[in-house]
């Protein structure tokens, strides 16, 4: 598979998006319009920081909040009808996926240099996920999500445990405190991605499999891949909660589930949801598998043009003044303002997110191994399939070997 982002890397060694402020762009008097994925609060935060884009060229920037729930239906219809916003920000797939319907602009081959200057700084994780097989760029990241593994220390040294840092000791946790609950209940939860494919990566990854190579040839049916299925499904197998709905902060706070594994949209919350619990948990990086890696699922939301808009040159005008340094402090603040972490996706800007030392610390070290979802024709269709031979080994004790080949061979006859 021919990729561009190395070359994007490699060209971009000289330029960064720390310097870029904003500018008078072609227009002004122009008003920009951005679909927010997310809700009410994303949309404010993206707006409020506009502010000084908006006093910088004369245009204005309105923003509308639409569900995760609906958002990709109305762009898909608008990327289909010519009709919608001038920027959208969605999944990281969706760039791809709207823009090879011919919904987007390829800002790779319209801006390349500026395409570069933000490759170059942020992290290199979610780029591999973002750029077409073809070096297409439709969408660049706005802002980052990536798991963490909550704790309470003071907790866990009751049991006689620490935190724990490796399966061995995230398995023998699940036992300790289930064994020491009422009712032999609680121990470890798992919130995003929990018994799917997307639970199931950070698993994959760290026992060294994968689910494609860099040439998008399928290679999940491997013995690391087995293993790493075997090990999730043992967590189940002791105890840890199937319901996606678990309660991780009230568990976090009560004592039931004092080591959690989840996104880290809960971290603006917990203070001002139990303020009996600050300065009493902790993040950080997950568990280290059997290769002593740590890496996680890392997520987030890209930012492109839509194909129709009339306004292609101040639209990404502003989206490279959100990815400046006083943006990325802007967003923060304001998300910080309605407790909500904000994650910046320029590596650089780590060192502004909000809530102390010890999640930028966590922060920090979960970047450095994160992985996002393939970019490999195919994976969106093949993601259900492939969650339910997951699935079949957690519910119904299938055969983990049997399992990675169905599921490679799902994924090959979706590339088809």
């Amino acid at each position: 598979m021919k990729r561009k982002i190395g070359l994007i890397l490699v060209l971009a060694i000289a330029l960064s998006v720390v310097g870029i402020s904003p500018r008078p762009t072609h227009a002004q008097g122009v008003e920009i319009t951005i679909w927010m994925t997310g809700g009410d609060v994303d949309a404010q935060v993206a707006k409020e920081a506009a502010a000084a884009w908006e006093a910088a060229t004369g245009n204005t920037v309105t923003v509308e909040a639409i569900d995760w729930g609906s958002a990709h239906a109305r762009i898909l219809t608008a990327a289909t009808s010519g009709e919608g916003p001038d920027i959208i920000t969605g999944g990281l797939s969706w760039g791809i996926e709207f823009g090879e319907l011919g919904g987007m602009i390829d800002l790779n081959e319209r801006y390349p240099e500026d395409v570069a200057a933000l490759g170059a700084a942020d992290n290199p994780g979610i780029w591999k996920s973002i750029v077409s097989t073809d070096g297409a760029v439709y969408g660049v990241p706005y802002d980052l999500t990536t798991y963490l593994m909550f704790s309470r220390p003071d907790l866990l040294e009751g049991l006689g445990l620490t935190v724990p840092q490796t399966w061995d000791e995230l398995l023998a946790a699940q036992e300790a405190i289930k064994a020491a609950n009422e009712n032999n209940e609680g121990g470890v939860a798992i919130g995003w991605g929990n018994t799917d494919w997307l639970g199931y990566s950070n698993f994959l990854w760290q026992a060294g499999g994968d689910w494609y190579d860099d040439e998008c040839n399928v290679t999940i049916d491997s013995e690391e891949a087995a293993e790493a299925l075997d090990f999730y499904a043992s967590l189940y197998d002791a105890g840890v909660p199937t319901d996606s709905a678990t309660a991780i902060e009230a568990g976090l706070d009560s004592g039931l589930y004092p080591v959690s594994l989840q996104g880290n949209w809960i971290v603006g919350g917990l203070d001002a949801s139990y303020p009996d619990m600050v300065g009493k948990w902790q993040a950080s990086p997950l568990p280290a598998g059997p290769t002593g890696s740590r890496s996680a699922f890392i997520g987030g939301r890209i930012m492109g043009i839509m194909s129709f808009s009339e306004h292609v040159d101040e639209a990404f005008d502003l989206i490279k003044y959100y990815n400046t340094e006083d943006a990325a402090k802007a967003l923060i603040a304001s998300s910080t303002a309605q407790n909500t972490l904000f994650i910046p996706p320029a590596t650089d800007f780590i060192q502004y997110t909000a809530y102390g030392d010890n999640i930028r610390e966590a922060l920090t070290a979960v970047l450095e191994e994160a992985k996002g979802p393939p970019n490999c024709p195919g994976w969106e269709a093949a993601t259900s399939d492939v969650t339910l031979q997951i699935q079949a080994v957690i519910f119904e004790g299938a055969d983990s070997e049997d399992a990675v080949a169905e599921m490679a061979a799902i994924m090959e006859d979706n590339m088809e």
